[in-house]
């Protein structure tokens, strides 16, 4: 007699669809900054300036590959590594910003 089991994962989030060389190239740059600025420190950055400065290293990284470089000399990891973690630090800072305006 076999039987399934229940399962309650409708509406929950699915992070096995997430690309998995991606994902490690994305925590290999935020181990980079770990090491170079400590842990969370990116999390300083929040404050009038947040999005700018984000924006501004995102851009640095993606006009990087437009001039043809696919690895960051410094960190030695893809740019679009860093792209990912300025997106990631743009999202968080979005979300916590307007779960503080509804309080």
């Amino acid at each position: 007699m076999s039987e399934t089991a229940k399962r309650f994962n409708d509406d929950k989030v699915d992070f096995s669809l997430l690309p998995v060389e991606a994902c490690k190239s994305e925590s290999r740059v935020w181990m980079f900054g770990e090491r170079k600025y400590d842990r969370g420190n990116w999390k300083k950055l929040w404050g009038e300036k947040t999005i700018d400065v984000a924006i501004a290293s995102l851009l640095r990284h993606a006009f990087a590959i437009l001039d043809g470089e696919i690895r960051d000399p410094e960190s030695g990891e893809y740019h679009a590594g860093h792209i990912r973690c300025n997106a990631a630090m743009l999202i968080e800072y979005h979300v916590r910003k307007e779960k503080e305006e509804q309080k």
